[in-house]
């Protein structure tokens, strides 16, 4: 296993970042199995996996998952723009026009016309790809989004279990808003609640999105895990609710 490799024996702490944070969890588990201590598991802005949720690939081929992906990461994109805070934090220079929306909208009902590369040359010239795609080759992002799909199927597949130690949850503060201008909601714990004991799971709020987090704001966000490590475990019997900054009794 990459721990023992790294480090023989415990303590651990491990840190994750989106999926990465379920690949942390997993350490975890096995480390545990191993009868090793894993003093701090961090998840940075990290969903539960959910099977409900998640999209199955089964009878779906492999040009359409890449078409999919594609627009999908485009719209996601735009959506997160709506964000006034991420436009603070210097990710944006606007809400996008009502005409994105259109044009991504109008190759939706093109996307089984259309092969890959055309797809992504038809982004290119409407100025649709997000900015960490415009001066990226054809061919790497083709494999970025190739990495996406691995990673989502990979999750479709995953099967959490229960960990006998509390977790330590990020939770970016700024939500995305979609294109009717709503901002999207989720679970406050982000589903770990339906398999951990709600007093396993601590909560700590930390600025800007699932993207700025880990950019702009990752000054923040280090010095919020540096606390959590530092800090000792809450009282079994007393929890903070980091979300509306208040104790509540178990």
């Amino acid at each position: 296993m990459l721990p023992f490799a790294v480090q023989s024996e415990g303590s651990y702490r491990l840190v994750g970042w989106s999926l990465g944070g379920v690949v942390a969890y997993e350490i975890a588990m096995q480390l545990i199995g191993e009868n090793q201590y894993v003093e701090f598991l961090g998840l940075l802005d990290t969903f539960c996996p959910n099977h409900n949720t998640l999209r199955k690939h089964q009878w779906r081929s492999k040009h359409t998952l890449l078409n999919d992906c594609l627009l999908a990461s485009c719209e996601e994109f735009y959506e997160r723009r709506q964000n006034t805070n991420s436009k603070q934090a210097g990710l944006s220079d606007g809400a996008p026009s009502k005409q994105k929306y259109e044009s991504l909208n109008e190759l939706k009902e093109k996307i089984d016309q259309l092969n890959f590369d055309a797809l992504l040359k038809k982004c290119r010239e409407l100025s649709l790809l997000p900015w960490y795609f415009v001066d990226r080759s054809d061919t790497e992002i083709q494999q970025y989004i190739a990495r996406l799909l691995a990673h989502e199927e990979a999750l479709t597949h995953y099967s959490v279990f229960p960990l006998p130690i509390p977790i330590h949850l990020f939770i970016a503060q700024d939500k995305p808003i979609n294109k009717e201008g709503d901002i999207e909601s989720s679970s406050p714990l982000l589903n770990w609640d339906k398999v951990l004991p709600i007093e396993k799971i601590h909560v700590i709020p930390v600025p800007g999105d699932h993207l700025s987090m880990m950019d702009v704001h990752v000054s923040s966000l280090g010095q919020a895990v540096t606390q959590a490590i530092n800090q000792p475990p809450p009282s079994p019997l007393v929890r903070t609710n980091a979300l509306f900054g208040q104790d509540v009794s178990l």
